[in-house]
């Protein structure tokens, strides 16, 4: 009676400390984000192209006019930045315009509490999917720990649409592998692109596992919102930002490199700043292009040669938009959050897991502590007391590096002498409506699940279960010997 009595207390005391914790670091976040003037400061850039479309004024040269966004700036009390400016596509501002129809503070607090809650319904979605035997209190010790997570906060601070992003992007994956539905599968990671143009990296995902269906709705889903955006603003703005992409891309990139850019572009221009590189203006390019060459082969490696995982998808898919992009702000990384969940709870079924999980463990632990709010804090003051340290400012692109690396290497599948390390059977199937691959041509859904790198119902059976099947028996006797 007393040990559970004990165990109790000892449970309360740390729900506490962790909900005390939670409070204060959200509280001195937001209090910083006031004092600099940054809470909605990205959200004003949004309200203006909400306006704008609703003005009739959503001509490539009005919505995307940096002056005219200056003056919006100033009217609302914010500071001015050269280097910032509307840079979303015009399917964007025409679909959320409706937030334009209320006064700026209401519509930016409401776009945060959607922003809120569209982060954590993606976490509760990534609980379910990933780890089946989940309880109240472990999605509350996700959400908890979700609140000190530094992209969080500042995304939601800011006013920005990486949340929304986020359970997009986590919807695509649970309705393709949990519910088997390609057709709405196509739906969000299309809105997704359309929103913003670097989750098309996820197609490649899609497009190298022969998930046909969810290619091919996608891009229907994402013409038709085209077309309606056209049918709305005109195809003018639309034509326009499709060649004038590079171009906003290469002024948001402006603002400066690590810690505002963590791509491997920021960390190179920051150690060049530093006098610790090559000078040369090519350098940063080189290291991007090494940087894409090394990402593009562990990509595929483990995809086409590893053991089929529909945990790795979920993983590498929800990395890809950041290990492809040259901008990685600190918001964007929590795209990361669902490859570091599998790494907590890795899939058994990849041979380095089945040895020790440990190491993947402890690289799910790191960075998460490198992502939350008192690290953050603490390389802050760091910084602030002795400039010279700014060097240690690339916390994220570390977490991108680590969870990336320690995936790849995880799931990559090791000759055992067995024969051949890929499941043949497997890659001359095709997808299931509830697995991950199916077995034949006319086979459906024959797992959601693989044992021993061979789909659930196709495993080797013993002689005594092969029942009254002679060619079974046979087979068995081949396979003993």
């Amino acid at each position: 009676m007393r040990d559970t009595q004990s165990y109790g207390r000892v449970r309360t005391s740390l729900w506490a400390g962790v909900g005390l914790l939670v409070l204060v670091a959200t509280a001195l976040e937001w209090r910083g984000m006031f004092r600099l003037h940054y809470v909605a400061y990205d959200y004003v850039y949004f309200y203006y192209a909400f306006r704008q479309v609703l003005e009739h004024h959503a001509s490539f040269a009005d919505l995307y006019n940096i002056h005219r966004q200056f003056t919006w700036l100033t009217r609302f009390r914010y500071p001015i930045n050269p280097y910032n400016q509307y840079v979303y596509p015009p399917q964007f501002a025409v679909w959320f315009s409706p937030f334009g129809l209320l006064p700026f503070r209401i519509s930016a607090i409401v776009w945060m509490c959607l922003s809120a809650g569209c982060y954590f319904t993606g976490l509760c979605l990534l609980c379910r999917m990933l780890w089946k035997r989940t309880t109240r209190a472990h999605v509350l010790a996700v959400c908890a720990l979700g609140l000190i997570i530094t992209p969080f906060e500042i995304d939601v601070g800011a006013g920005n649409v990486n949340s929304v992003l986020f359970l997009l992007v986590v919807s695509t994956f649970y309705l393709a592998y949990q519910r088997g539905r390609a057709r709405f599968a196509g739906l969000p990671l299309a809105a997704a692109i359309l929103i913003k143009v670097t989750p098309g990296a996820i197609l490649l995902l899609f497009f190298l596992r022969r998930r046909w269906k969810v290619c091919t709705w996608t891009i229907l889903w994402a013409l038709f919102g085209t077309l309606v955006t056209g049918f709305v603003i005109g195809f003018g703005p639309v034509a326009a930002y499709a060649t004038h992409f590079l171009s906003l891309g290469q002024t948001s990139m402006q603002n400066g490199p690590a810690p505002y850019n963590q791509s491997v572009i920021g960390v190179v221009d920051m150690l060049q700043s530093r006098g610790w590189m090559f000078p040369q203006k090519v350098v940063p390019d080189v290291f991007y292009g090494l940087f894409l060459c090394w990402v593009g082969r562990g990509v595929w490696r483990a995809i086409r040669y590893g053991r089929p995982s529909w945990r790795l998808d979920i993983a590498l898919g929800s990395l890809m938009p950041l290990l492809f992009s040259p901008l990685v702000e600190e918001m964007h990384l929590m795209f990361a959050l669902p490859a570091i969940m599998v790494l907590a709870k890795p899939d058994v079924s990849a041979r380095r897991l089945q040895r020790t999980a440990f190491p993947f463990k402890v690289a799910a632990v790191v960075s998460v502590v490198l992502l939350s709010l008192p690290v953050t804090f603490l390389l802050n003051d760091i910084t602030a007391r002795w400039p010279s340290l700014m060097w240690m400012h690339i916390q994220m692109f570390v977490v991108l590096v680590l969870t990336y690396t320690t995936l790849v290497w995880g799931y990559r599948d090791t000759d055992d002498g067995s024969g051949s390390s890929r499941d043949d059977s497997v890659d001359r199937g095709r997808t299931g409506p509830r697995g991950l691959h199916e077995v034949g041509a006319g086979t459906r859904g024959v797992s959601r699940d693989v044992v021993g790198g061979r789909p659930r119902g196709t495993e080797r059976r013993s002689v005594g279960d092969v029942g009254r099947h002679p060619a079974r028996y046979f087979v068995a006797q081949f396979e003993r010997t």
